[in-house]
C-alpha cells in the first residue's frame, strides 16, 4: 500500500527542487546580497560545509531544508535592484535617476 503523505511529499520536493536556480545564480545571489554562506547555514540549520554544497550544486537540500532554501534565495533575488547584466563582460549596468547606464564592478 502506498503512503499518500509520503508520496505528497515527494512530489512536492520535487517540485520545489525545480524552482533552484542553476549554481552560479545562487552564489550571484547569495554575494550581491552581501550575505555569507555562514549565515545561509545558520538560517537553514546546517553546517556552512552543507550550505555551500547546496549553493555549488554538488548537494540538493530536501524536506524542510529545501523549502527555507528556496525561500532564501527567492527573498535574495527579490531584494536585489533590477541589474542589467553585461553577460561579455561580467559587468552589471545599473539605471540612475536620470536614465543614463553606468558601469559598475
Amino acid at each position: 500500500m502506498i503512503d499518500s503523505d509520503r508520496l505528497q511529499w515527494a512530489i512536492a520536493d520535487v517540485q520545489l527542487q525545480r524552482r533552484l536556480p542553476p549554481p552560479a545564480r545562487r552564489r550571484q545571489l547569495r554575494y550581491r546580497a552581501g550575505v555569507s554562506q555562514q549565515a545561509v547555514a545558520v538560517a537553514l540549520g546546517v553546517t556552512r560545509a552543507a550550505a555551500g554544497r547546496y549553493e555549488n550544486g554538488e548537494r540538493t537540500p530536501r524536506g524542510a531544508v529545501l523549502r527555507a532554501y528556496v525561500e532564501i534565495l527567492d527573498h535574495l533575488a527579490e531584494a536585489l535592484p533590477r541589474d542589467v547584466h553585461d553577460a561579455a563582460g561580467g559587468r552589471r549596468r545599473a539605471e540612475t535617476a536620470g536614465g543614463c547606464r553606468h558601469d559598475q564592478e
